[in-house]
């Protein structure tokens, strides 16, 4: 196994070359030019090599078979999307990983002197990361680094070289317990990672007693408008959510006026409560059952169990910030970190990302949910990100279908979407 050290050694004794995307080349000189003697750029374009960018900092851009390129030059790779490419174009001259060239992200960690804290898998361990990220005793002993999931086997992206690149000099390595498709071939097994690295694995397979009205597939009104209409930027403004609210979309084919189906949905018995309560259980129930079968480290089932009146996911991927503190904390506990986790909440919040759902009322009052009316819920397009109260949510989201529905109707689409259906 190569050590930091050795690496250490060689950064500091090779003269060092920056190869590949030009902003974070730009990251690199920026953060590192007053410790390191950068040598040069090395660029496949002309106009890169004609420019000289760097030049009033006293680096160089070269081609790459700019016979002024050094035998012994070290390079630096600043492009972890394209880092396979990268890399076979220094194999191709003759260049050894480690011997004579890494990534910025190691780079990164081997300057600050810190060890690796590498996680990889879904939105949930992207919003741990987050936090972790910010716990002073974790920053001062690990550089954080995570890889999205959903990203890492993707056609053409070379993420996943260099996950397993970092994970060689991973100290931690934090990922996800759950039940996507192809989940496992996203993780890291034991023999992927540095000898002694510790496995944390958190549980997260998706909770859905929150939204009963929600389908388990994907929304075929957003999947189609970003299909037909993407490439004429027709669809920035469009708000559909992630999957098809089923009670809003069956009431709009339906012609019912959106004064009725506000009525409706925020009615206090749309669900019962002994249904809705049932639901709750059984989905406790499997994630225990699931943590159980896959050995999970740090587990949310009894947590969930008894914290019902707190709306505990803001959406079907990502998890309220008081989750993700606990969560923290735990992964603090497991490393003897103090933890002193403070997160800005509401729409100061940064930890999630996407869209907030809404939760029906008479599933809230089955759950007796602690939930004012007038909170506001994030929305999130192309373009914009805008707060909501419930009223202005489903307001839009009805506006939003009943408008899909038309389009789709003057299309002929929702006659090729049933004849597919029915097939």
């Amino acid at each position: 196994m190569r050590s930091m050290d050795s690496l250490y050694k060689k950064v500091l004794s090779r003269p060092l070359y920056l190869y590949g995307d030009t902003e974070i080349v730009r990251d690199c000189i920026a953060k590192y030019s007053s410790v390191l003697d950068f040598v040069a750029v090395v660029s496949n374009l002309d106009k890169d090599i004609r420019i000289q960018e760097y030049a009033s900092e006293g680096i160089e851009t070269l081609g790459m078979d700019d016979a002024r390129v050094s035998p012994e030059a070290f390079f630096i790779i600043c492009d972890s999307h394209k880092f396979l490419i990268s890399k076979r174009r220094m194999l191709y001259i003759s260049k050894a990983e480690y011997e004579d060239f890494i990534s910025f992200s190691l780079l990164e960690a081997i300057l600050q002197q810190k060890k690796l804290m590498l996680c990889t898998g879904t939105s949930l361990v992207r919003q741990v990361s987050t936090v972790l990220s910010r716990v002073v005793d974790i920053t001062k002993e690990y550089n954080v680094v995570y890889f999205d999931e959903d990203l890492l086997l993707q056609p053409y992206s070379n993420l996943m070289p260099e996950c397993r690149h970092l994970a060689r000099f991973a100290s931690i390595y934090i990922y996800s317990s759950c039940e996507k498709i192809m989940h496992n071939l996203r993780t890291l097994k034991k023999e992927e990672l540095a000898d002694g690295c510790m496995m944390i694995s958190v549980s997260d397979y998706g909770f859905s007693a929150y939204f009963p009205n929600y389908s388990s597939d994907r929304n075929y009104y957003s999947d189609y408008f970003m299909r037909e209409y993407e490439r004429k930027n027709a669809n920035y403004g469009l708000y559909f959510g992630a999957r098809d609210d089923e009670v809003i979309t069956r009431f709009c084919q339906e012609g019912k006026p959106a004064s009725e189906i506000l009525k409706i949905i925020k009615g206090n018995d749309l669900y019962s409560a002994d249904n809705i309560m049932s639901l709750y259980k059984d989905q406790v129930i499997r994630w225990k059952t699931l943590e159980e079968q896959n050995d999970v480290t740090i587990r949310l089932s009894e947590y969930i169990k008894h914290n019902s009146q707190e709306k505990l996911c803001i959406n079907f991927d990502e998890w309220d910030d008081s989750v993700i503190t606990l969560l923290a904390e735990r992964i603090c506990e497991l490393l003897n970190i103090s933890s002193h986790i403070s997160i800005p909440t509401g729409e100061h919040s940064d930890i999630a990302i996407g869209t907030e759902i809404p939760v029906y009322r008479s599933v809230r009052n089955a759950l007796d949910m602690k939930c004012s009316d007038d909170r506001k819920y994030r929305v999130v397009t192309y373009n914009s990100v805008r707060y909501l109260d419930e009223n202005d949510y489903y307001e839009l989201l009805i506006d939003m279908i009943k408008k899909a529905i038309e389009i789709m109707k003057y299309t002929g689409m929702d006659k090729t979407l049933r004849e597919k259906a029915n097939a």
